[in-house]
């Protein structure tokens, strides 16, 4: 039986485990989003120091995780050094958010163990994190032709709400749902 829980510092290994399996296959599916540096254990470490990822698990097992935020410019812009950058991506692609001083709360990092998908745990995480920003704005990110997770959010009651171009090229979509 698949349960949702946060992830403690025990579960890092099976983490970026199943992190490695899933960037495989997105590199399989020709989706940019993960390479080599991004995500790692030191940014899981974070997020589970900070309770801000939770697992889905079966067993021993880890079988998906999703990673949250409220701190959206160190959240999305954390490779961009002049933070004057970081706020003109934030006013232009968030503005609908923002310019009603609107709570936004963002997802991040969702995975599903390759042997585990289309089961409901990508739905089930979300979900749960929906919970942990319960009248908050929700954003997120994702690379414009991974079809697979556009139709989840769309399901889910997400609208596409903005483009934005990664540092690496790829064009991305921006999710919300209020």
């Amino acid at each position: 039986m698949t349960k949702i829980r946060y992830a403690t510092i025990k579960d890092l290994k099976k983490i970026m485990d199943l992190c490695d399996l899933v960037r495989a296959q997105l590199r399989e599916d020709q989706i940019d989003m993960w390479d080599e540096d991004y995500p790692n254990e030191e940014i899981f470490g974070e997020d589970i120091q900070r309770k801000n990822l939770i697992v889905a698990v079966d067993g021993r097992k880890i079988l998906g995780a999703i990673s949250f935020n409220f701190d959206l410019k160190t959240e999305l812009f954390f490779d961009v050094e002049d933070e004057t950058v970081c706020e003109a991506e934030i006013s232009k692609l968030l503005a609908s958010c923002l310019a009603t001083k609107e709570t936004v709360m963002s997802l991040h990092r969702l995975m599903v163990h390759p042997d585990h998908q289309r089961q409901g745990i990508a739905t089930r995480l979300i979900q749960e994190a929906e919970k942990v920003g319960l009248g908050k704005t929700i954003i997120l990110f994702t690379e414009a032709n991974n079809q697979k997770a556009i139709n989840l959010y769309l399901r889910l009651g997400y609208t596409r709400n903005g483009m934005y171009t990664f540092t690496f090229g790829s064009l991305a979509y921006l999710y919300k749902k209020a």
